[in-house]
């Protein structure tokens, strides 16, 4: 039984002021800023605010290093 090779996985990667950036570094960006505005909430106190961003960091945190993991 032959076993099939993993298809190589496609990555766009664009040019952005002379620095390649890849989809990778997009997520890793958009998990870093809902985790500084987490910790920005929680320092000011605004509980309510907390409980809203506290998932979305986590899906966001969970998003990166699960395709980090994948590579």
């Amino acid at each position: 039984m032959s076993n099939p090779r993993k298809q190589p996985r496609i990555t766009i990667k664009k040019d952005v002021l002379g620095i390649k950036v890849d989809m990778a570094d997009y997520r890793f960006l958009i998990a870093l800023i809902l985790v500084l505005g987490l910790v920005i909430v929680l320092v000011r106190g605004d509980a309510e605010s907390g409980k809203v961003l506290v998932p979305l960091v986590l899906l966001a945190v969970e998003w990166y290093y699960k395709d980090k993991v994948k590579r």
